[in-house]
């Protein structure tokens, strides 16, 4: 999960569902560490209003704010960062001959990672193979079960983003596989 993408996952995790607070969101994840006034000059916003509306970021634990270190003359300055432990994602890739898989904090950071060897994986192979790894991925790290922001998977062709089917796979063969209903449904996942 690169950083753009954990800033469109902002607009999922629940403290974030404000569109401003997502925006400040990503903002610390992409360019942290940053002061209030860092933050307010990248957003263009006054200072009091990033403050209210990191608010709840920092209470609901996605973001943390140091204790205020002195910096030369003037009022201390406190560094903002994004708790980047309190949640983790899983990304898969399905390809020809191996399915891989990442477990990662919200700074994209590797916790786990794992791969199941698989020569020529038909649809539902690959589906039960994926399950599986996903499943071993979240036991790997204690909590993080609990901590899932989602699953990401990724195969090579045309898929179509909406519906989540691979259209069309010519490496795997593949042929309007719904890849997103099955990896959503799969009890390996909460």
């Amino acid at each position: 999960m690169g950083m753009e993408a954990a800033g469109r996952l902002a607009f999922h995790l629940p403290a974030v569902k404000d569109p401003h607070r997502a925006e400040l969101f990503s903002l610390v994840l992409r360019n942290e560490p940053l002061t209030r006034a860092d933050l307010a000059e990248l957003a263009s916003l006054d200072q009091s209003t990033v403050t209210r509306t990191l608010k709840p970021l920092i209470d609901s634990g996605y973001v943390t704010e140091s204790p205020a270190a002195p910096a030369g003359r003037g009022r201390p300055r406190r560094v903002i960062r994004v708790a980047v432990e309190k949640l983790c994602a899983v990304g898969i890739k399905i390809g020809p001959h191996a399915i891989s898989g990442v477990l990662t904090d919200l700074g994209a950071k590797v916790i786990a990672r794992q791969e199941t060897a698989l020569d020529r994986p038909g649809p539902e192979e690959a589906l039960a193979a994926v399950a599986e790894l996903v499943g071993s991925l979240l036991d790997a790290v204690p909590g993080s079960r609990e901590r899932a922001l989602g699953i990401g998977v990724g195969v090579s062709g045309h898929v179509d983003p909406p519906s989540g089917t691979c259209r069309f796979s010519p490496i795997l063969g593949w042929h309007d596989v719904d890849i997103a209903t099955p990896s959503a449904g799969r009890p390996a996942f909460p």
